[in-house]
């Protein structure tokens, strides 16, 4: 498991180094450190507002797609601490190995199988990208964020359809060819993700893209605070590429991937690279920062220790069938 974390973290690096790079021979700094310079942070006043409420949003969302997954009520208010150790995991790691640490956190937790925990967050990922597709074609239609966004996330929730429908398959056939120590946690996992039925899904995707729209609103305010007059259709534009780019792997705090995709968005729907690239730097530090510290207090605080269950101290509860 460590050599597989550290392959992962040496790619996450590997490809915030190439987009760092990219976005250093393509680009203006001077300009961009020039605006930069220049910026007026009343306007970032609503950002703590905006995160306070997508934190809300996303932890109900995590919570019902935790119920879904492995039929165990799972109340809102006790996956909020582990989200934000996942935030701060994905700040301070690379390869957003975030995700495990919250999924880690929340199966001992709430003493339940981690498999079906994990298919909980690959369900949440998947559906939150396409709940900001939604939103982006909504607004700006597909001339505003590009054929290769409605590609990159139809083939992510083709995926995860494929992989719905395959899973029963693949559990008889377990047996066969998964190893012994990894066989309960896969059959765990391809249970949870069988279990989303239509009703979380559909009100997961609710959620998320009321979610996004805190993020559409942290941009216009970036652009703001710059003395940017940025239109909405660019500011959701811009949150698109922001939102796929850390879908992939990164360094620590998504460095590079985040302001790659900001750009490579924003400069479709027709605003200029260096313009983008001071909004997505000014977003990106106060989409990270503030969270990521919450998520400290949250570790200071001893409120989430690893060893602790709520409920069965002996082991983790399997998920219903």
């Amino acid at each position: 498991m460590n050599v597989r974390m550290a392959i992962r973290g040496a790619i996450g690096v590997a490809v915030s180094v190439a987009s760092v790079l990219l976005l250093l021979g393509t680009i203006d700094l001077h300009a961009v450190a020039a605006r930069i310079s220049a910026i007026e942070p009343g306007w970032l006043a609503i950002a703590p507002v905006s995160l306070a409420v997508q934190l809300g949003l996303r932890s109900m969302r995590w919570a019902l797609l935790l119920t879904a997954t492995t039929h165990i009520g799972v109340r809102t208010i006790r996956v909020i601490g582990p989200l934000t150790v996942g935030y701060l995991a994905n700040a301070l790691l690379p390869a957003r190995l975030g995700e495990v640490a919250r999924s880690v956190l929340v199966a001992r937790r709430e003493a339940i199988a981690f498999g079906a925990v994990v298919a909980s967050v690959v369900v949440e990922r998947v559906l939150d990208l396409a709940a900001l597709l939604v939103v982006g074609l909504a607004i700006t239609g597909v001339a505003g964020i590009g054929w290769l966004a409605v590609a990159i996330t139809g083939a992510l929730l083709a995926g995860l359809m494929a992989l719905i429908g395959l899973a029963p398959a693949i559990m008889v056939r377990l047996d066969r060819f998964a190893p012994t120590v990894i066989r309960a946690s896969l059959r765990d996992f391809l249970a949870g993700i069988v279990g989303v039925g239509l009703r979380a899904s559909s009100l997961a995707l609710v959620l998320s893209a009321v979610a996004w729209f805190g993020d559409v609103a942290l941009m216009w305010a970036a652009a703001r605070s710059l003395g940017i007059d940025l239109p909405l259709s660019a500011a959701v534009a811009i949150a698109v590429g922001a939102a796929l780019g850390t879908a992939l792997p990164a360094a620590s705090g998504y460095l590079g991937t985040y302001e790659v995709g900001a750009v490579a968005l924003g400069s479709f729907a027709g605003t200029a690279p260096d313009t983008v690239l001071a909004i997505a730097i000014v977003a990106h530090v106060f989409a990270v920062v503030p969270v990521a510290l919450l998520g400290a207090i949250t570790v200071a605080s001893s409120g989430l220790p690893l060893s602790r269950t709520r409920d069965d101290p002996a082991g983790p509860r399997k998920a219903s069938a």
